[in-house]
Parts: C-alpha cells; sequence; structure tokens
C-alpha cells in the first residue's frame, strides 16, 4: 500500500477479506469473505450485502445487521483484513493487451507495468477510462510521470476499462537514437519540448552527452543538423519525423 487506507473512500467488492469481532459473554471471532454476489455471510446471524459500499458505510450495515437479528446487546467490531484482487481489461497500445490482475487500490503505472509496459507508439498523453458506472474519463499519463499529478495516475475497480490509443509513425512520433537505453519511437504530444520529452521515462546511457544533443529534421526534403544545448531544452519544440 502507498498510503493507509481511507475508509470513507474505499469501495468493498467481492473477494475483500473482513474480520468480525462480537463479544458477549464470550468473544466470537470471524474471519469473513465477500462472496461473489457482494454478499457477507455471517454464521448463526444472516447474510447482508455490502458491494459497492464504502468501508465506513459497509461496517455500520454489518453491525446494525447484527445488533437487530441476532444479539442486539453484543459490542461489535468489524475490520477489514485484506484486500480483493481481480481482473482488469486493458486495450491498445500496451506491450500485453488483455486482462490484467490488479487490486481496488493499484494505479495506472502499475497496471500498464503488468501490461509488460506502454507500446512505443502509445499516446500516453491521450489514455481513456471507461468506468463501470458509465463515466468516461482522459488520463494524460505524462503529466504524472513529469509532475507526480496523481489524478493522471489513478486507481481502478472491477469493470473499469483502459483504453490506450496508437499514435501515426509518421505523423505523430520522433525517433530516439544514439546513447540511450531503448532506442525506438515515440509519439510526442503537440508543442512537446525537449525537456518535456528527456522528462518522460528516457533511459540515458552511462555515456550519454547531454551537450551534444542533435535534433535531425527534414524540411522541404532537404535535412538540417540542429544542436541544442541543455539551457535551450525548454524552448526548443518538437515536430514529428525529428531524429533526437
Amino acid at each position: 500500500l502507498e498510503k493507509v487506507i481511507n475508509p470513507d473512500k474505499y469501495i468493498l467488492g467481492p473477494g475483500d477479506e473482513l474480520g468480525i469481532n462480537i463479544l458477549m459473554g464470550e468473544n466470537l471471532t470471524l474471519p469473513i469473505k465477500i462472496t461473489p454476489t457482494g454478499d457477507v455471510f455471517i454464521p448463526s446471524v444472516g447474510v447482508v450485502n455490502v458491494s459497492g459500499l464504502t468501508l465506513t458505510h459497509g461496517i455500520d450495515k454489518i453491525k446494525e445487521y447484527i445488533l437487530d437479528n441476532a444479539y442486539p446487546n453484543a459490542k461489535v467490531s468489524v475490520a477489514l483484513v485484506n484486500i480483493r484482487y481481480f481482473q482488469i481489461q486493458v486495450i491498445g497500445a500496451v506491450n500485453k493487451p488483455g486482462f490484467v490482475r490488479a487490486s481496488a487500490v493499484d494505479r495506472l503505472d502499475r497496471i500498464i507495468d503488468r501490461a509488460r509496459g506502454f507500446h512505443q507508439l502509445a499516446r500516453e498523453f491521450e489514455i481513456t477510462v471507461k468506468r463501470k458506472n458509465g463515466i468516461i474519463e482522459k488520463i494524460n499519463h505524462l503529466n504524472f510521470i513529469r509532475h507526480g499529478n496523481l489524478s493522471e495516475n489513478p486507481a481502478f475497480l472491477e469493470g473499469d476499462i483502459i483504453i490506450v490509443p496508437f499514435g501515426d509513425i509518421f505523423e505523430e512520433s520522433v525517433a530516439l537514437r544514439g546513447a540511450v537505453i531503448g532506442t525506438g519511437y515515440d509519439v510526442i504530444e503537440q508543442g512537446e519540448t525537449l525537456l518535456e520529452f528527456f522528462t518522460r521515462n528516457i533511459k540515458l546511457d552511462t555515456y550519454s552527452d547531454l551537450q551534444s544533443v542533435t535534433i535531425t529534421r527534414k524540411e522541404d526534403k532537404f535535412e538540417s543538423y540542429i544542436r541544442v544545448i541543455p539551457s535551450k531544452f525548454s524552448q526548443f519544440k518538437l515536430i514529428a519525423g525529428d531524429i533526437i
């Protein structure tokens, strides 16, 4: 976990494991797992459905059910013991599209890693998330990589779908060559600067020399060679077809 789970935001679902403690004349402790239908089966008490509720509301509902239906004078405690795992669908420009194992606290970057990473022609700045509740979100994952913006690295629930579009290799990409680990093509944003490009997950080689970055650019059938020094990285805008 990246931090303590917020019980007011965590959504319960099938596979979550709860611990229920009922204190009366004797102490009764029950490990309970939410069933595939979203129910909590409490022995000698009954069944209560908590799927889709926040952890806070789910705990309140379970306590109320136990007190109303079986043990009115008991002291009841409920805790989340283990979080669930489920399959989430990743479509498009990843190296292994399909269903990926995820938990309710896994963020986009972890799920993409399990899909073997972005394809080199992925439009990482224009990811679509189709939520189970019908809401559609647009994600610019590069803003998380560059600035740590967590809204661009969201978590998911079962039923959500992640769609990563492909970019056009001729109209939207630049080529990376030389002393870097993993040369190839990358799809760029409109107006992306050389500094913004380097602050992606670009892995430099031990012998990389950022003082000697050269851009090969074709204009009107002629090639020009532009040397860009580090102090100009933030002003130099890349265009499709550039070779870095």
